[in-house]
């Protein structure tokens, strides 16, 4: 699994996320560099080391 190369850039939503729960997967994904799983249907968040 490798870092998304969008990172920052890119808007991950899951069904049923409310807007503010996608806002927040924003900002982790800027600032802490959130790898998101290959399997989107596990919701598994990553953060890299």
């Amino acid at each position: 699994m490798s870092p998304n190369p969008t990172a920052g850039k890119v808007t991950v939503t899951y069904r049923g996320m409310s807007g503010t729960d996608i806002l927040q997967l924003k900002i982790l994904n800027a600032e802490s560099k959130v790898i998101y799983h290959e399997s989107i249907r596990n919701q598994d968040i990553l953060k890299s080391i």
